[in-house]
């Protein structure tokens, strides 16, 4: 299992995939979705991006999530 380099305020953090890698259905008529073998999807890594998503933390002033976004 491979690893990789964040940069986060400042300092460096050795990120590993967490969990077990699953499978991601495309929808009908859709291509495959493309996943990078160094960087498997797991159910933890997804709703951890999920978490984020809905979360208006990273908003200057706490008031809009990228789910509030047009």
């Amino acid at each position: 299992m491979q690893s990789c380099l964040a940069m986060l305020a400042g300092c460096v953090v050795l990120l590993m995939p967490v969990g077990k890698p699953v499978q991601i259905k495309a929808s009908l008529g859709l291509p495959p979705v493309l996943i990078p073998p160094d960087n498997p999807s797991t159910a933890e890594t997804i709703a951890f991006g999920r978490r984020f998503f809905y979360d208006s933390i990273l908003s200057l002033d706490n008031s809009v999530s990228c789910a509030n976004l047009p």
